[in-house]
């Protein structure tokens, strides 16, 4: 069998006294979808967001295609791939469902490498999406 896409192990987040992720394992293999499902302060926000690189795990390890992507910055992630999208309604109101992550998702995605190799501050969010290989002027 081969090697999982996306490898979490003993994924561990603290708030204070609250423990948000408690050893969150867990493999997805190319092709495979995966439901976090659980009720409100279950600590499913919290996961994406470690995932993606928008808060740092306590301890534990991601590991995207063999490559330890633990302590990567959200904007590095995004560049190898990893995606997401956020729980915001009302940004892009004449795209289809399908199409709002990607179309937003390039968009931002390009702006923040574009930014970033243009040594510029750029403060938005990052729409995790696929790499960035263009920049406008």
């Amino acid at each position: 069998m081969a090697d999982p896409l996306l490898r979490v192990e003993n994924l561990v987040r603290r708030f204070g006294g609250v423990i948000a992720t408690d050893h969150v394992s867990l493999d997805v293999a190319q092709g495979e979808l995966h439901a976090i499902i659980g009720p409100n302060g279950a600590g499913k926000t919290t996961l994406i967001s470690q995932l993606t690189g928008h808060l740092t795990p306590d301890s534990g390890s991601i590991y995207l295609g063999g490559r330890d992507i633990s302590h990567l910055a959200a904007y590095r992630r995004s560049a190898l791939g990893l995606a997401r999208s956020f729980q915001i309604t009302s940004l892009l109101l004449d795209f289809t469902v399908a199409a709002t992550p990607s179309r937003s998702g390039v968009m931002r995605a390009r702006k923040a490498v574009c930014a970033r190799r243009r040594r510029r501050p750029w403060s938005g969010w990052v729409w995790l999406t696929a790499p960035a290989r263009w920049c406008p002027d």
